[in-house]
């Protein structure tokens, strides 16, 4: 039961930050069609453009504070109320931007249009950085959780192939102490697997610059490297 509503968990934290990259990333388009709005414009009706439009993950947003419009609640409570529910940066700022021109009801169509610009070219930017660390998370992922386990789990498969046929015999240990010399190899490979999975789930969540999410590659590299320790120990080598 716990395992199962900390899967549960671990899935709907990704669920929300995909939900939330896909806001994000629709700020701009939504910004440059509030800039070509006809001045003076109900910020009400923008809303509600916003909301019908298309459908995307801005406009479910958008369709929610028309349901609270229409029960009773201002315009204003209604953007308050969708800036509360969403954390993404730039929707924020949005939203952010809509309470001013209701609050005021200045004309904001350059306003909405130099924002789009700013936050496509900061996009841009962070799109490059992040092909850039891409290729560090990648080899974070297949070290931590694959390559270093399947190696670490053929030599250790390999030693205990020598010492089956007979090839530790040289050692000057009887049979007892080679057995538990051995064992303690395979749990000590463990172990450092296990270590060393968590030490690349740190770094990964330093890349993102989320600490927080070290616990969920953890989750997910751990048992993963250990698996492919065992297979790899269990392989017919020789």
């Amino acid at each position: 039961m716990n395992i199962s509503l900390k899967l549960n968990g671990i899935i709907n934290f990704f669920a929300s930050e995909i939900s939330t990259r896909k806001k994000e990333e629709a700020v701009p388009g939504m910004l440059l069609q509030a800039s070509i709005f006809p001045r003076n414009t109900p910020v009400s009706k923008m809303v509600e453009f916003f909301a019908f439009s298309e459908k995307s993950p801005i406009s479910i947003e958008f369709k929610k504070a028309i349901g609270e419009i229409e029960k009773g609640a201002s315009t204003r409570e209604a953007l308050e109320n969708l800036k509360k529910r969403n954390n993404g940066r730039f929707f924020s700022e949005a939203i952010e931007m809509l309470l001013v021109a209701e609050e005021t009801g200045m004309e904001m169509n350059s306003v909405f249009r130099e924002k789009a610009e700013e936050i496509i070219e900061i996009q841009s930017i962070l799109k490059e950085r992040s092909s850039m660390l891409l290729i560090q998370k990648a080899t974070l992922l297949l070290g931590g959780g694959i390559i270093v386990p399947i190696i670490l789990g053929l030599v250790s498969g390999m030693a205990l192939s020598f010492n089956s046929l007979g090839f530790l015999e040289l050692m000057e240990k009887n049979a007892f102490e080679k057995t538990e010399l051995l064992n303690a190899m395979v749990l000590a490979n463990q172990f450092f697997i296990a270590e060393f999975a968590f030490i690349s789930s740190l770094f990964l969540s330093f890349i993102e610059g989320r600490p927080r999410k070290a616990i969920l590659y953890s989750v997910l590299l751990v048992p993963l490297g250990l698996a492919c320790f065992f297979i790899a120990l269990n392989a017919p080598i020789i």
